[in-house]
């Protein structure tokens, strides 16, 4: 009975996860800087959804065609919420359908960058303040009384519903992260285990010369 509601949770969780297909990965090393780029990872239901949002500012033009009665709380819906929701809606749009990210890792600095939509700010991280660089792929979540089949259907679970959260609300969902100065940071997107490890090796091995 637990199979065939884990498998029913697990297609259901496959078709919200059903996208563009933007699975992209590439590394060069260029006299010691090591350069990663990834792109955004997208879902049909996300990309319906903020584009939903980023053309509601058009009901201002039916609004106003329709001759309303201009009070403070048509000012605040149309002049304010509108535009707002709108603003959010095709800055996220633009990023699941264009995005894309990069780390140059270089010298004692590591930079991470996004771009494809608007509004976005290069972050420049300190070599030697970086911790604990780790493989956030999987969740790690365990229960103690689960059987292992039991287990690898949470685990599954839980790791497809974070992706699905982080789609529709992060601009990364993170495969790779690390701590800077009490806080988390994550890393690109819809990685292969081998290229996750890959990476990690190397920031590991710059952050070790950096430290030497």
């Amino acid at each position: 009975m637990f199979q065939i509601f884990g498998k029913l949770q697990m297609a259901i969780a496959d078709l919200m996860l059903s996208g563009i297909n933007r699975k992209y990965f590439h590394f060069e090393i260029r006299d010691g800087v090591f350069i990663a780029k990834n792109n955004s990872r997208n879902s049909y239901f996300s990309i319906l959804f903020f584009f939903v949002m980023a053309v509601m500012p058009l009901n201002i033009i039916q609004a106003f065609a329709d001759k309303p009665i201009v009070n403070l709380e048509f000012l605040i819906y149309f002049g304010l919420v509108v535009p707002i929701f709108g603003i959010i809606g095709l800055r996220k749009f633009l990023w699941l359908i264009r995005g894309k990210e990069q780390i140059i890792i270089d010298g004692k600095q590591l930079t991470h960058q996004k771009s494809g939509t608007f509004l976005t700010k290069k972050k420049v991280y300190d070599l030697s303040q970086i911790r604990n660089v780790r493989d956030i792929k999987n969740p790690t979540h365990y229960l103690g009384y689960a059987t292992d089949e039991l287990n690898k259907y949470v685990l599954q679970g839980l790791q497809k519903q974070r992706i699905i959260r982080a789609i529709m609300w992060l601009m990364t969902i993170g495969q790779i992260g690390f701590t800077y100065k009490n806080q988390k940071v994550r890393l690109f997107n819809q990685l292969d285990d081998s290229q996750i490890a890959f990476i990690i090796r190397e920031l590991e091995k710059r952050l070790d010369a950096n430290q030497g």
